[in-house]
């Protein structure tokens, strides 16, 4: 994540000098076109946006030229130069909104010097990439480095085997080619014997012609003394040259027989470079065995890393349902202490209440007291004002109705 960009880089070390990849053997997460934010590119910009294909590959986030994408649906390669590169490990990404573009995805990172923001054409393939970058992010750096380790050893190793392979190919080349040399010879050899022994033929053929024609000459020309001369000097040559031959014919046949022994040499050599040959080709078998199994392993890991990746969300959907159930739980609580609050000022407004009932109640019963009393003695004067006249019970109505309206008033 060093460096003035987070997308400076399109030669990156991971991808190295392998050329394109295989889909089959490399797993490639997710791919697509995506409009994407030049990097320090203003707000709102219009034009600014432009068409990238996108390709999340483990912890890392590639885009390439709009055209990259009809290649890669060709033939399921992708090429290892792209125009950026942006490393996911750690990073945050979020969905938003940026000016016109409403499915954008921010992918940001303390390290970097400022945001990546790239644009999607619907929601739902906002949030599928939203997820499976999420998904990379969780592939550290550190994890990235020790799968390159061992992948660089594994390939360190077949590299090396591969270099021995070589060496002992290019030894029986060598001696393979020295050995057809030898044959060669050998072949030569066997070609100079054959013609040695035609001219050994032809010489026993004219030796015997000569000896035909000694005894005609010497039928028809025994009185030739200097014609018998010149053929016994002739057979003496012949003879001279039989022997020649005949200790060339031995050190043909002596060297014969030591290209033979060398020849069984070479085939015991051979066989011993065979031996060893298959022995290199379990150790290469064994090697891949092992490289299989190494392979397997990395599956199950993969599975293992996606179950822990499924239950953690569940934990969290877990946690968002917990979440909600207590931010449920605190509006009950602040409701119950607001109805708490208007019991207590009901609770105090009723004391108040009772207060000013009893001090009432406490009235009304002196009144009533009073009015008793009133009472009996408007009782008392009722029964002496029967004895009087009607006039003067008139005015002693009107004097009581008075006074009880006085006395209702108090």
């Amino acid at each position: 994540m060093a460096g003035s960009s987070p997308t400076s880089s399109p030669r990156n070390s991971f991808v190295s000098e392998f050329g394109s990849f295989d889909i089959g053997d490399t797993k490639v997460q997710m791919s697509g076109i995506l409009v994407k934010k030049p990097f320090g590119g203003k707000k709102g910009k219009k034009g600014s946006w432009q068409k990238r294909f996108f390709i999340a590959k483990d912890c890392f986030l590639l885009y390439y030229a709009e055209s990259e994408c009809r290649a890669f649906q060709k033939d399921h390669h992708f090429n290892i130069h792209p125009k950026g590169v942006i490393p996911l490990g750690s990073c945050k990404i979020e969905e938003c909104v940026d000016g016109s573009q409403k499915f954008a995805i921010r992918i940001s990172h303390s390290h970097f010097k400022g945001e990546i923001v790239v644009g999607a054409e619907s929601p739902e393939e906002c949030s599928s990439w939203v997820k499976v970058l999420k998904d990379c992010a969780k592939v550290t750096w550190r994890n990235a480095q020790i799968g390159e380790s061992v992948i660089e050893k594994l390939e360190e190793k077949g590299k090396e085997m591969a270099q021995e392979r070589q060496e002992m190919i290019d030894k029986l080349k060598d001696e393979s080619s020295k050995l057809e040399e030898q044959q060669e010879k050998q072949s030569e050899l066997e070609k100079l014997a054959v013609e040695l022994e035609g001219e050994k033929k032809a010489i026993e053929m004219a030796a015997k012609n000569l000896r035909d024609d000694k005894d005609t000459t010497e039928l028809e020309l025994k009185s030739t003394l200097t014609a018998m001369k010149e053929i016994e000097a002739e057979k003496s040559v012949l003879y001279k040259q039989t022997k020649t031959l005949q200790s060339n014919l031995q050190s043909v046949s002596q060297e014969q027989e030591k290209t033979a022994a060398q020849l069984a040499e070479q085939m015991e050599e051979s066989k011993r470079l065979d031996a060893e040959k298959k022995r290199l080709e379990e150790e290469t078998n064994m090697l891949q065995a092992d490289l299989e199994s190494v392979s397997q392993e990395k599956e199950r890991t993969e599975a293992q890393l996606a179950k822990q990746v499924e239950e953690t969300k569940i934990l969290d959907t877990e946690k968002k349902r917990l979440e909600e159930e207590t931010k449920l739980l605190q509006s009950d609580l602040e409701s119950l202490a607001k109805l708490k609050e208007m019991a207590a000022m009901q609770l105090a407004e009723q004391e108040k209440l009772s207060k000013q009932f009893q001090e009432e109640k406490k009235l009304l019963e002196d009144a009533t007291n009073n009015l008793k009393t009133e009472l009996q003695v408007l009782e008392n004067h009722k029964k002496i004002l029967e004895n009087e006249k009607l006039t003067t019970e008139e005015r002693y109505s009107c004097t009581y109705g008075s006074y009880c309206i006085v006395i209702y008033h108090d």
